[in-house]
Protein backbone atom coordinates (compact mmCIF):
# COMPACT_ATOMS: atom_id res chain seq x y z
CA UNK A 1 0.00 0.00 0.00
CA UNK A 2 2.98 2.34 0.65
CA UNK A 3 4.64 1.78 -2.36
CA UNK A 4 1.33 2.59 -4.42
CA UNK A 5 0.85 6.03 -2.63
CA UNK A 6 5.39 6.85 -3.04
CA UNK A 7 4.14 5.90 -6.62
CA UNK A 8 1.14 8.34 -7.22
CA UNK A 9 2.47 10.90 -5.62
CA UNK A 10 5.74 10.61 -7.47
CA UNK A 11 3.65 10.65 -10.86
CA UNK A 12 1.80 13.21 -9.60
CA UNK A 13 5.02 15.85 -8.57
CA UNK A 14 6.23 14.61 -12.38
CA UNK A 15 3.10 15.54 -13.92
CA UNK A 16 2.93 18.81 -11.98
CA UNK A 17 6.24 19.95 -13.16
CA UNK A 18 6.32 22.13 -15.83
CA UNK A 19 7.36 21.26 -19.59
CA UNK A 20 11.15 22.81 -20.50
CA UNK A 21 10.52 24.33 -24.56
CA UNK A 22 12.40 22.92 -26.62
CA UNK A 23 15.67 25.33 -28.04
CA UNK A 24 17.07 25.22 -31.74
CA UNK A 25 20.93 24.17 -31.28
CA UNK A 26 21.37 27.93 -33.38
CA UNK A 27 19.00 30.19 -30.84
CA UNK A 28 15.80 31.82 -31.51
CA UNK A 29 15.15 34.04 -34.46
CA UNK A 30 16.33 37.25 -33.52
CA UNK A 31 19.20 35.82 -31.78
CA UNK A 32 20.15 34.08 -35.80
CA UNK A 33 19.25 38.19 -37.04
CA UNK A 34 21.08 39.49 -35.20
CA UNK A 35 24.36 36.51 -35.59
CA UNK A 36 24.10 37.24 -39.24
CA UNK A 37 23.46 41.25 -39.23
CA UNK A 38 26.63 40.99 -37.31
CA UNK A 39 28.41 38.96 -39.64
CA UNK A 40 27.46 40.64 -42.65
CA UNK A 41 28.59 44.19 -40.62
CA UNK A 42 32.32 42.40 -40.00
CA UNK A 43 32.36 42.06 -44.10
CA UNK A 44 31.63 45.94 -45.01
CA UNK A 45 34.09 46.71 -42.45
CA UNK A 46 36.31 44.95 -43.70
CA UNK A 47 36.05 45.40 -47.02
CA UNK A 48 35.88 49.10 -46.63
CA UNK A 49 39.09 48.78 -43.82
CA UNK A 50 41.02 47.04 -46.63
CA UNK A 51 41.65 46.58 -49.94
CA UNK A 52 40.94 43.15 -51.35
CA UNK A 53 42.32 40.79 -53.63
CA UNK A 54 39.89 39.70 -56.08
CA UNK A 55 39.35 36.46 -54.75
CA UNK A 56 38.67 38.15 -51.11
CA UNK A 57 35.82 40.22 -52.96
CA UNK A 58 33.93 37.21 -54.30
CA UNK A 59 34.58 35.15 -51.02
CA UNK A 60 32.59 38.08 -49.01
CA UNK A 61 30.45 38.34 -52.09
CA UNK A 62 29.59 34.40 -52.14
CA UNK A 63 28.83 34.39 -47.98
CA UNK A 64 27.16 37.69 -48.22
CA UNK A 65 24.43 36.35 -50.43
CA UNK A 66 24.26 32.89 -48.49
CA UNK A 67 22.98 35.97 -45.38
CA UNK A 68 20.74 37.39 -47.03
CA UNK A 69 19.03 34.05 -47.97
CA UNK A 70 19.56 33.05 -43.99
CA UNK A 71 18.26 36.54 -43.25
CA UNK A 72 15.22 36.65 -45.93
CA UNK A 73 14.36 32.57 -44.67
CA UNK A 74 13.43 34.34 -41.17
CA UNK A 75 12.08 37.19 -42.32
CA UNK A 76 9.76 35.71 -44.63
CA UNK A 77 8.44 34.05 -40.66
CA UNK A 78 8.62 37.60 -39.31
CA UNK A 79 7.68 40.27 -40.50
CA UNK A 80 9.64 42.49 -38.72
CA UNK A 81 12.78 41.63 -39.75
CA UNK A 82 11.71 42.40 -43.45
CA UNK A 83 14.14 45.64 -43.60
CA UNK A 84 16.67 43.00 -42.13
CA UNK A 85 16.20 41.62 -45.25
CA UNK A 86 15.83 43.79 -47.70
CA UNK A 87 19.48 45.49 -46.31
CA UNK A 88 21.11 42.53 -46.93
CA UNK A 89 20.26 41.84 -50.23
CA UNK A 90 21.34 45.06 -50.96
CA UNK A 91 24.50 44.18 -49.23
CA UNK A 92 24.84 40.99 -51.67
CA UNK A 93 24.44 43.18 -54.80
CA UNK A 94 27.36 45.52 -53.47
CA UNK A 95 29.40 42.42 -53.03
CA UNK A 96 28.37 40.83 -56.02
CA UNK A 97 29.27 44.05 -57.91
CA UNK A 98 32.48 44.26 -56.50
CA UNK A 99 33.38 40.94 -57.19
CA UNK A 100 32.31 41.56 -61.08
CA UNK A 101 34.03 44.65 -61.43
CA UNK A 102 37.36 42.54 -60.38
CA UNK A 103 36.65 39.66 -63.46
Amino acid sequence: MKKLMWLTLAVAVLAACPRRAETSVAGTDEEQLDQYTARLEELRTRAQAETLSCDQNCSFATEACDLAKKICDIAARQSTAQDRCVNANEDCARFNDACASCR
